[in-house]
């Protein structure tokens, strides 16, 4: 059933929040319901908010049946990460990106590479901060602050 929600997405990879919010805004009544024999599915239900915490058992399910790819749903990684850009010739700007999942960093890494910034992501940020930094003798930095739900 999760492998039909992921391929409805139709991307690649998304985290297993993004999935869950995708299965949330479905009409669609395919979550299962076990019935009274291990492993028996008698009904399905449209997914609910409180489906949440069961969907990363459903997903290691799902993949270990090899229903989903092994590498589609972004796994969160403990701790603090900071990915460095690869040296640019114009340094006269500096810009960063904070993040509060780290799973989005397969996703963002290239884009902050191509564009000369650095990525952080930790799970103690509890918003993105978007700071741009100029070496310039007397400007000081801008932050852009965006609260995340997903």
């Amino acid at each position: 059933m999760l492998a039909k929600v992921f391929k409805e997405l139709g991307r690649p990879k998304t985290t297993l929040r993004g999935l869950f919010y995708f299965a949330l805004s479905r009409a669609t009544a395919d979550y299962p319901i076990c019935g009274g024999f291990v492993g028996e599915i008698r009904v399905t239900r449209p997914y609910h908010e409180n489906d949440g915490p069961k969907l990363v058992k459903w997903a290691e399910k799902v993949q270990r049946l090899d229903l989903l790819p092994a590498n589609a749903i972004l796994k969160e990684e403990p701790g603090e990460h900071t990915i460095l850009p690869e040296a640019c010739s114009s340094q006269t700007h500096r810009l960063e990106l904070w993040l509060n999942r780290s799973a989005f960093n397969p996703l963002l890494a290239p884009v902050c590479a191509r564009h000369g910034a650095v990525l952080v992501s930790s799970e103690s940020i509890s918003i993105i901060w978007w700071r741009n930094f100029s070496i310039e003798p007397n400007a000081g930095p801008q932050s852009y602050a965006f609260e995340t739900s997903a």
